[in-house]
């Protein structure tokens, strides 16, 4: 029996090729499952033995937040927050981040690296779809024009 790696690698690389776009798709349709999840606004009760979820907000406050009106002991949280959307979106960003990758590789791992550019390409449209997607988050930009706005306001009688 007889082994063509160089026929093997030949198929990998055309089947990268070709599968280019249902990857990025795939990335794609899985980040918007996400921002999907955060926006259905789920909340659901601290307590884990009363696992109460709505996507209403109660009319009773605590310090804590919306009081649980099944159990009236714990408060609930959103089931999906903005913070872990962000971490989840910005992880995609991360894996994808083929140069940043390449940079914490010590000189003998780049040595063994057998990435070709078809790879680092596709590497590349994957990141792009994700920082297209996380640009349009402001989640973690501080505006620091606008941060203490109103905070230092002048007198006009004073001119």
């Amino acid at each position: 029996m007889e082994v063509n790696v160089e026929g093997c690698m030949a198929q990998e690389h055309a089947s990268l090729k070709r599968n280019q776009g249902a990857a990025r798709n795939q990335l794609e349709k899985l980040m918007r499952n996400y921002i999907s999840k955060y926006y259905k606004f789920s909340l659901q009760c601290e307590d884990v033995g009363c696992a109460y979820q709505t996507r209403k907000m109660p009319l009773l406050f605590s310090s804590g937040g919306p009081v649980c009106p099944a159990c009236r002991n714990s408060n609930l949280q959103l089931e999906y927050s903005e913070a872990q959307l962000y971490t989840q979106l910005a992880y995609f960003q991360n894996i994808f981040d083929f140069s940043k990758a390449e940079n914490n590789l010590s000189k003998e791992e780049k040595g063994s690296l057998q990435a070709g550019k078809e790879e680092k390409e596709l590497y590349d449209r994957m990141k792009i779809s994700t920082d297209k997607i996380l640009s349009k988050s402001a989640y973690g930009i501080v505006n620091l024009s606008t941060l203490f706005e109103g905070l230092f306001q002048q007198d006009s009688s004073s001119f």
